[in-house]
């Protein structure tokens, strides 16, 4: 770990005898609904990196399905690497894309389910009108895209 400000090297710099609490990693988002088995979901690719400073986590991801299998209720993913801070008041930091879907090309934000490793997707109405309505199962179809990058509190 290298310093803010000093030169680089081990523990050089600001921190001083502080340590900063700082990781990165994988993650697999697991593309679900609300409701129902999902049946038989495959994937074309899903993959996730994360880096965590103190409690922020930072997450970028990408989902591409070759079957969306049967479910019912919302677009929901699971998966995310720390479970989320239970007043977890971020809905969106970050911007999300769609592929594929009736929703492509609009605003999508993330909404992290408190106290849990999952989130949803919200879209906007066309015109930028914020609907607060997640992205429901009836958009998704076999080629669908899910991507983008998002922090959350743990």
């Amino acid at each position: 770990m290298s310093g803010i400000i000093n030169s680089a090297g081990s523990k050089s710099g600001v921190i001083g005898v502080t340590e900063l609490d700082y990781e990165e990693g994988d993650w697999t988002p697991k593309f679900e609904g609300t409701g129902g088995s999902g049946g038989s979901i495959a994937y074309g690719s899903r993959y996730g990196r994360y880096t965590k400073i103190g409690r922020l986590v930072t997450c970028a991801f990408e989902v591409l399905l070759t079957n969306h299998g049967s479910y019912s209720g919302a677009v929901r993913f699971d998966g995310l690497p720390y479970t989320s801070k239970n007043d977890n008041v971020i809905p969106c930091a970050g911007p999300v894309y769609l592929t594929n879907t009736n929703y492509s090309g609009h605003m999508v934000s993330v909404y992290i389910i408190n106290n849990a490793k999952q989130f949803y997707l919200f879209i906007t109405k066309t015109g930028g009108v914020y609907d607060a309505v997640t992205v429901p199962e009836t958009a998704i179809v076999d080629t669908s895209g899910f991507g983008g990058t998002f922090s959350y509190w743990i």
